[in-house]
């Protein structure tokens, strides 16, 4: 079974959210699933390589459920 969609932090102990996703988009039978990055932090080179690796957004922490019910509509 596959999820919908993925929220992925992009710091997490073992291994980075970047790195989660960069495994994530190069399986074929996962790489479909849209993935959101979630964080507290948002400079703009992190922004940036998750959008490039393929996540559909950037949510910056903290979230509230307005913001994130606003991006899930899109991708469901």
């Amino acid at each position: 079974m596959h999820p919908d969609i993925i929220l992925l932090d992009v710091f997490m102990p073992d291994m980075s959210g970047i790195d989660t996703l960069r495994q994530l988009k190069n399986n074929p039978a996962l790489e479909p699933i849209p993935v959101i990055m979630v964080s507290g932090h948002h400079e703009k080179e992190v922004v940036l390589d998750c959008i490039m690796l393929g996540a559909v957004n950037y949510i910056v922490k903290p979230i509230d459920k307005e913001t994130l019910r606003a991006h899930l509509p899109f991708r469901l």
